[in-house]
C-alpha cells in the first residue's frame, strides 16, 4: 500500500476522518486480531482522506460516481490489485456496519462488483531438503534456535501464534500445545512431534529464567515475529510462513486428509486449506512425469 502509514498519520477523531466513525467501527469488530485491526484503521483512514479531497464528507454520501472517485488511487500513486481489493472489502464492511440507507446501497454496489482474484500458490519447500537442513542446524546452532525451528515446522503455527505461546500452553507430557491466540480469537490444540518435543525439552533445560514466554529472542525477551523471521532466514533460508506451508503440504503428501489439516492450521474455511491440495498435486505430477516409464510418449519433453 503506497505510503499507507504516512497518509494515515492522523487517526480517528481528527479532522481527516470527520464524519467517519472509524474508532467505533473497529471497537465493534471483536473478531479482528490486533494486526488486522491496525490494517483496517489504515485502510479506512486513507479512504476517508481521499473522500474529503473529492468532496465527500460522510460515508452516507457515497453514491455511484462518488464511490468510484474515492476508490481511485490519488494522482502519482500506484495501487496493487491486492490493495485495491482490500480497500473495497474493508469499505464494504464499514458501510454495512454504518447501516444508513445510502451507505447500505454503496455496500451493495461493492458486493455486487466484487471479483475473485486467483490465489497464488505458495512456493513449496522440498521435504528432503528441509529435513536435511534441520538436521544440520541441530549440529551447529544452540538449543534455542533448534527448538524454534523444530517447533515451527512441527506445528505449522502462524508466526504470531508461535511467538505468543507461553510455557503454560504446553500440556503435561509435552505432547500438545494449546494455541490461545489463534486467528479470529479462537483456541485450538496442536500436537507436538517427537523431534520437536525433544528439542523443546533441551531448550527449556537451559533456561534459568521465570519468564512466561515459551520462546525467547536472542536478548531474553519474548521472541517476536521479526526475530523468528531472522532465525528462519539465517538457518533455513525460508520465510516463517513457508514452514507453515511445508507443514501442511508435507502432511498432505503423506496421506493426511484436508479437514484434519484445516483443524491443525486453524483455518475457518476449508477453501483456504484446499490451496495445499493444488501444491501437492503439482508435486505428484512432477514425480509421476519423472519416474513412470509410460508418463511421456516416445521420450517427448
Amino acid at each position: 500500500m503506497t505510503n499507507a502509514r504516512s497518509e494515515a498519520g492522523r487517526r480517528a477523531g481528527h479532522d481527516v476522518v470527520a464524519g467517519w466513525r472509524i474508532a467505533e467501527f473497529l471497537a465493534a469488530q471483536t473478531h479482528l486480531r490486533p494486526a488486522s485491526r491496525r490494517r483496517y484503521e489504515v485502510v479506512l483512514t486513507n479512504i476517508a482522506s481521499r473522500a474529503r479531497r473529492v468532496g465527500v464528507g460522510s460515508p452516507d454520501e457515497l453514491s455511484g460516481p462518488a464511490l468510484r472517485r474515492v476508490l481511485t488511487a490519488p494522482p502519482g500513486a500506484s495501487m496493487s490489485a491486492a490493495t485495491r481489493d482490500l480497500e473495497r472489502t474493508v469499505l464494504r464492511r464499514y458501510l454495512e456496519w454504518d447501516g444508513r440507507p445510502r451507505a447500505r446501497e454503496a455496500a451493495a454496489v461493492l458486493a455486487g462488483s466484487a471479483r475473485r482474484r486467483p490465489r497464488a500458490l505458495p512456493r513449496s519447500v522440498d521435504e528432503a531438503g528441509l529435513v536435511r537442513a534441520l538436521d544440520r542446524v541441530a549440529t551447529v546452532a544452540d538449543a534455542r534456535v533448534v527448538a524454534i525451528l523444530e517447533l515451527a515446522y512441527a506445528t505449522g503455527l502462524r508466526a504470531s501464534e508461535l511467538c505468543a505461546l507461553d510455557r503454560s500452553d504446553v500440556e503435561p507430557g509435552m505432547r500438545w500445545l494449546v494455541v490461545r491466540q489463534g486467528k479470529g480469537a479462537t483456541t485450538r490444540r496442536v500436537p507436538i512431534g517427537d523431534v520437536a518435543r525433544a528439542a523443546l525439552r533441551r531448550y527449556l533445560a537451559t533456561r534459568g529464567d521465570d519468564a512466561a514466554a515459551l520462546l525467547l529472542g536472542v536478548r531474553g525477551a519474548r521472541l517476536s515475529p521479526r526475530g523468528l523471521q531472522r532465525v528462519t532466514r539465517r538457518y533455513l533460508d525460508v520465510h516463517p510462513h513457508q514452514l507453515r506451508h511445508a507443514f501442511a503440504t508435507h502432511l498432505l503428501d503423506h496421506g493426511a486428509d484436508v479437514r484434519s489439516i484445516q483443524e491443525l492450521l486453524g483455518h475457518a474455511r476449508l477453501a483456504t486449506t484446499e490451496i495445499y491440495t493444488h501444491v501437492s498435486r503439482e508435486t505428484l505430477q512432477r514425480v509421476y512425469a519423472a519416474t513412470h516409464p509410460r508418463a511421456r510418449r516416445g521420450g517427448e519433453p
